[in-house]
Parts: C-alpha cells; sequence; structure tokens
C-alpha cells in the first residue's frame, strides 16, 4: 500500500510544504515526509522528549484498534521525528513507547539553525507492527493522521496535521491496508538455471522461472 498525501502548506513566517507516503508488508509500517523549506530549524537533541513538535519534523498517529474516542488509550500510537533525527514515541497518550522496533533517518537539503537559504528536507521511519500488538493483513483499518510541524524565529512554531486535529483519535482519519505484491515463486538461482534452457522443454513452474 502507499498513501500519497495531498500537498500540506505549513505556512508561518517560512513558507512551507510537504506531502508524506506510507508503505508497508508483513512486518512494519514505514513513513516518509519530503517537504520544501527554506530554514530547516529543529533544537531537540534528546528521545522522547515531547518538545519536538515544536521543531521542523512530523507526527504520525495510530489508532491500531480503530475505535476512536476523546483521549488517546492503550492501543494509541504517537511517533515524533525532528530533523535532529531525534525521537518521542508514545503509547496512551503520554506513556514512553520502546524504541526496539523503531528506525528513522533524516536528510537535509541544507544546514540545521542557520541564517543560511535552505532548500529543505526528507525524513523516513518505520516501525515494526508487532512492537504494536498488531497482526497486518490486506484490508486492515487503522485510525491514522499525521503532522508536519515547522519551528519559525526562535521558539515560534505551526503544526499542520492531515485532519486538523492531534491528539483526538475520533477525529482522525483512516489507513486501510491494500494487498501485497505477489512474491516471485523463483529464486534468482532457478531463473539463472532456467533461462540457458530451451522453452519448449519446459512447462509449469521452470517456465515461469525463466529470465526474459
Amino acid at each position: 500500500l502507499t498513501i500519497q498525501g495531498t500537498e500540506i502548506p505549513i505556512g508561518g513566517t517560512v513558507v512551507t510544504a510537504g506531502t508524506y507516503r506510507c508503505l508497508w508488508n508483513e512486518t512494519r509500517v514505514q513513513c516518509f515526509a519530503s517537504v520544501v523549506d527554506s530554514a530547516l530549524a529543529a533544537v531537540t537533541t534528546d528521545d522522547d522528549d515531547v518538545a519536538q513538535y515544536a521543531d521542523d519534523g512530523m507526527e504520525t498517529w495510530f489508532d491500531t484498534a480503530h475505535d476512536g474516542g476523546a483521549v488517546q488509550d492503550t492501543d494509541d500510537y504517537h511517533f515524533l521525528l525532528n530533523l535532529q533525527n531525534a525521537a518521542a514515541l508514545y503509547v496512551n497518550d503520554d506513556t514512553p513507547f520502546t524504541h526496539a522496533g523503531f528506525t528513522s533517518a533524516v536528510g537535509l537539503g541544507g544546514t540545521l539553525n542557520s541564517p543560511d537559504t535552505d532548500s529543505g528536507y526528507v525524513l523516513e521511519w518505520a516501525q515494526t507492527w508487532a512492537g504494536m500488538g498488531v497482526t497486518p493483513h490486506s484490508g486492515l483499518v487503522l485510525g491514522f493522521n499525521v503532522s508536519l510541524n515547522q519551528r519559525n524565529d526562535g521558539a515560534a512554531h505551526v503544526q499542520t496535521s492531515w485532519t486538523g486535529a492531534f491528539n483526538t483519535p475520533s477525529l482522525w482519519g483512516t489507513l486501510t491496508l491494500g494487498d501485497l505484491p505477489v512474491p516471485d515463486p523463483c529464486s534468482t538461482t532457478q531463473k539463472l538455471a532456467t533461462s540457458k534452457l530451451a522453452a519448449p522443454k519446459l512447462t509449469g513452474t521452470s517456465r515461469a522461472c525463466l529470465m526474459p
């Protein structure tokens, strides 16, 4: 599944805009943001510091039970990642969540916290399904929300979410897992071995493994 986010204009004194997308497989969900930003800014360097919401970066929420609610509970997860590649992970609103199944990376088009003119950034994170207690399958529906955050002029900041909501699960959107690609039935070794054989002599799986 690819979720291609529409452009999210962040605004503020520095005009920025970004898009996001998410992918999944049997073991993890992965989200990516690409943002145009002329002034890259992030000061929080420690993991699990919720102050990251005031930095340039991305927040993502999952309601794994898709049961909504006015407040987050034990099936609701909140991931923050800023341009320092510092991550804050929470479950049940404000309970710190283990980093064991979480990985992330940040790429900068410019210099962080510098007066020069920058071009933007990309950031990406992945989280194991097992870490959230989810068994993924095609058609699974989860509550979902994403915010792109912008730090402006010192401590000033702007947060712009996909749904216009933040920490209220009943106001989030939904994410539906699509179909996984059909796995290749042939290993590389099989392909190399059968590519040298005459096609008329092959049937069934062996024929399917022929190199083009």
